[in-house]
């Protein structure tokens, strides 16, 4: 089964140029070991890893069996000007809802998604 990771993450898995390698450095991980990345660069302690401990499990089982990035996606929503709380969500095109379910899920960096956030909506993350 194919395993969803972060772009920093999958970024991290990236530096590795076989397995075997990636497989060492991230089942050390925490066993009196820094965090390694496949170009040699240490993760000490205070420097912001791409996984926790928790994570590492998931890390080891998208190296086994292979991963693939989440691209984030946001609803957006503005307010309306008769009632000035109730929120108007996107969509699509030409269509405002006031129900979140119907709301168009918008990918990052989408021509939608820069659009949107140029008008002045308001982005969820879903």
């Amino acid at each position: 089964m194919v395993v969803k990771l972060t772009q920093e993450q999958a970024d991290f898995l990236k530096t590795f140029v076989c397995n075997d390698r990636a497989f060492h450095y991230i089942s050390r991980y925490g066993w009196n070991h820094y965090l390694k990345d496949g170009n040699e660069k240490c993760y000490e302690k205070g420097e912001k890893e791409p996984f926790t401990l928790d994570e590492k499990g998931k890390m080891l089982d998208a190296v086994i069996n292979g991963y693939e990035v989440i691209v984030p996606k946001f609803k957006f929503y503005n307010f309306s000007d008769k009632t000035r709380f109730a929120p108007l969500y996107y969509a699509g095109e030409e269509e405002l809802t006031s129900y979140k379910e119907f709301a168009k899920e918008v990918e990052e960096n989408s021509e939608e998604y820069v659009a949107l956030k140029l008008l002045g909506f308001i982005k969820e993350k879903v």
